[in-house]
């Protein structure tokens, strides 16, 4: 989302003619997926303290995103009047940029940098996503690793011994099989390790107590955990439920 403050000047006398071509520039916000949000007309009552010129009219107006800010500029059927804008305005200011905070409560805007001091939670708010930063996915590829390791260490063994004769080291290497095959199973259908997920997707932060600790996990709605590591003090928890809690996401 980008931000436009515009200050308008006109020419004295053209009130008229500036009011045909806002007539025809406002509705084409529309079309480019803008808002115009805000639009004043300030006298000299309503100003506490100025160091420049009082403009005529004050406009807010955004924009999902720079394309269609462009795209808005280019319109062909509002270039058809510019010499309406021409004719009317002495000068105007335009001032581009972003939301830095809202303080209303479900404001995802809120969280463009907000980041734990171990792991980095992002809300991309062009994108929707969830952004996280961690070490997650190189420790399930090397979990995973490991667990092909052991499969194949226990079948070379298995192999080795003759046949009918598996006595109990037979049994621990087919155990040792049959575990590590269900910790890559358990890993592809009930974990993931992506770093960006898209909001929609998101169902709930979990959270659950494990040795006497906090573990806190999103809960996608496809069924899968996305574990988030790294909260070694309170302070960090509490931050992080305010992060999901303020973009609307369940928690509990």
């Amino acid at each position: 989302m980008i931000y436009i403050t515009q200050l308008i000047y006109i020419i004295d006398g053209q009130e008229d003619i500036f009011n045909q071509f806002e007539n025809i520039a406002i509705p084409t916000i529309l079309k480019y997926n803008g808002r115009l949000t805000l639009r004043i007309r300030p006298d000299e009552n309503s100003i506490i303290e100025k160091s420049i010129e009082r403009p005529y009219e004050i406009h807010l107006v955004e924009f999902d995103t720079q394309q269609d800010f462009d795209n808005f500029k280019k319109d062909e059927e509002r270039k058809k009047f510019l010499h309406l804008k021409e004719q009317s305005i002495k000068s105007s200011i335009l001032i581009q940029g972003i939301k830095l905070y809202n303080e209303k409560k479900n404001s995802r805007s809120a969280l463009a940098n907000n980041y734990t001091r171990n792991m980095k939670v992002k809300y991309n708010e062009q994108e929707k996503t969830i952004e996280i930063n961690d070490a997650l996915q190189t420790s399930y590829l090397i979990l995973g690793i490991l667990m092909l390791i052991n499969i194949f260490n226990a079948g070379l063994n298995l192999y080795k011994m003759d046949d009918g004769q598996l006595e109990m080291i037979g049994y621990i290497w087919i155990l040792v099989v049959a575990l590590s095959l269900g910790v890559l199973a358990y890993g592809l259908l009930k974990k993931t390790a992506d770093n960006k997920i898209p909001l929609n997707q998101i169902k709930r932060l979990k959270e659950k107590q494990v040795l006497g600790r906090k573990r806190f996990s999103l809960e996608l709605k496809n069924g899968k955990l996305r574990d988030l590591t790294k909260l070694n003090s309170q302070s960090e928890i509490n931050e992080l439920k305010r992060i999901f809690t303020d973009i609307g996401i369940e928690t509990n």
